[in-house]
């Protein structure tokens, strides 16, 4: 955490902040609000027109990070519909495929059920011709 006036004093005092320091009190608005605090010490803006445009910048900032973060949550929600579409479509070509595998393997016990009674058929006609050659013999 990240005690904003502590840490404008300690920059206003003339600390030079490492390059890691620098940029998280760049986001915090410490940086800006050590420029305004100097154009205040040598009279060039007004303390309330310093305090105006920190304002109206951290709301400009805190707009732009709320705008980012719900166009990620956004996005996050779109690619997992995306991912549910996709898996939905993955599935069916599943199901397409196995319906497909059962009507052929029901075709193929068709044919093979077929083959036989045509077989028992043709065997039970022959036995018939062997006994009526039989008989007129």
């Amino acid at each position: 955490m990240l005690d904003e006036d502590r840490a404008l004093r300690w920059v206003m005092v003339g600390a030079q902040p490492s390059p890691t320091v620098k940029a998280m009190l760049s986001y915090r608005g410490i940086l800006l609000k050590k420029h305004l605090q100097i154009g205040v010490l040598k009279g060039a803006i007004s303390q309330e027109d310093a305090d105006s445009r920190f304002d109206a910048w951290k709301q400009q900032k805190d707009s732009r990070i709320t705008g980012k973060v719900d166009s990620l949550a956004a996005q996050k929600e779109a690619d997992a519909l995306a991912r549910l579409e996709a898996e939905r479509k993955v599935n069916e070509a599943r199901a397409e495929a196995l319906r497909k595998k059962k009507e052929e393997e029901e075709a193929a016990l068709k044919a093979t059920e077929k083959a036989k009674e045509e077989t028992e058929k043709s065997a039970a006609d022959a036995i018939q011709e062997n006994q009526e050659k039989g008989e007129e013999a």
